[in-house]
């Protein structure tokens, strides 16, 4: 039975490899030459309303799919979502062409696990563009699934996603095909496709190098306004590091969190249940201040604190 479950592993890492090096070449090389005819065209004015039309709202749901399906709901888990939310999510993820969700979360918690150590995956310590893209062709496949997936044994909706990922990636690339054409494959998935990509892939890089720190972490993550803006939420990715199990990436009200406004949407709807927020006395613990600007400081601070008042 255990070499029955070990073989089953095996072909699924090596499948999967298959997928990352095809989806690969098709991100690395064909998806930039796509981008680039996308833009000729549009420059010479060869765009119509519908090839936007598809293009925003493919880049909406997908990201959505991304950041609010792959990365808070399944990584973090951080509310009970009804079972047609949660397929609705994991689908919308799965036609990102961000590959097989347990993986991505894998990928994700060992991230978490090691943020900015050795172990990271794709931290900036080892170069801006490491952390960008080119950690995926350092990515060690067989060394994610046993630690990080435990917890998704027997999930019956999660592997159906995994084993059918690639085709709901090919039917977001045929639905817009089908309703626009070739312009409707261009915008509504080959263009969709590249910035939803780097948009994730910014998070990973931008938000490790420039922003502001607002709360006290062990690894260099930062807030990004703009990047806020395009992720849906995700550029608040201090916040996300301080209290990863957070619904909500956005804390304070100029700090715009699309998906945040979702989660919050679904929950009066009764949708999604047992919604977790980090309360107002764990958010003033871990604040940034003069004194102590990362977690190593804080330890001196309190004590600083504690000797002032006994002597």
């Amino acid at each position: 039975m255990e070499n029955a479950i070990n073989l089953k592993k095996s072909v699924w890492v090596m499948f999967y490899a298959g997928f990352i090096q095809s989806i690969k070449i098709f991100k690395y090389y064909l998806l930039p030459v796509l981008t680039v005819y996308s833009l000729y065209l549009l420059f010479k004015g060869e765009i119509a309303s519908i090839d936007i039309y598809m293009f925003t709202i493919m880049f909406t749901l997908t990201q959505i799919g991304i950041c609010l399906g792959y990365h808070r709901m399944e990584s973090h888990k951080p509310f009970d979502p009804h079972p047609v939310v949660r397929f609705i999510l994991l689908a919308l993820g799965a036609i990102s062409l961000s590959g097989p969700p347990s993986y991505w979360v894998a990928i994700h918690l060992r991230h978490h696990a090691h943020a900015d150590k050795d172990g990271d995956p794709h931290s900036p310590i080892h170069g801006f563009w490491h952390a960008h893209y080119a950690w995926i062709n350092k990515l060690n496949l067989a060394n994610l699934r046993d630690p990080y997936m435990k917890r998704f044994q027997g999930d019956t909706m999660l592997e159906f996603f995994d084993k059918t990922n690639l085709l709901w990636g090919l039917l977001g690339g045929v639905v817009p095909g089908v309703i626009d054409g070739w312009h409707g494959f261009l915008w509504g998935f080959a263009v969709r496709v590249f910035c939803t990509t780097h948009t994730t892939w910014l998070v990973n890089s931008y938000g490790h190098c420039f922003g502001k720190r607002d709360y006290l972490t062990k690894d260099q993550s930062r807030n990004n306004f703009w990047l806020a803006i395009i992720s849906m939420g995700e550029g608040w990715h201090n916040n996300h590091h301080a209290f990863p199990k957070s619904a909500y990436h956005g804390f304070k009200w100029y700090q715009i969190d699309v998906c945040g406004y979702l989660v919050s949407m679904l929950e009066k709807l009764g949708l999604v249940k047992n919604v977790y927020r980090v309360s107002k006395e764990s958010k003033k613990n871990r604040k940034i201040t003069e004194e102590a600007s990362s977690i190593e400081e804080i330890a001196e601070v309190k004590a600083k604190e504690t000797a002032e008042i006994t002597t």
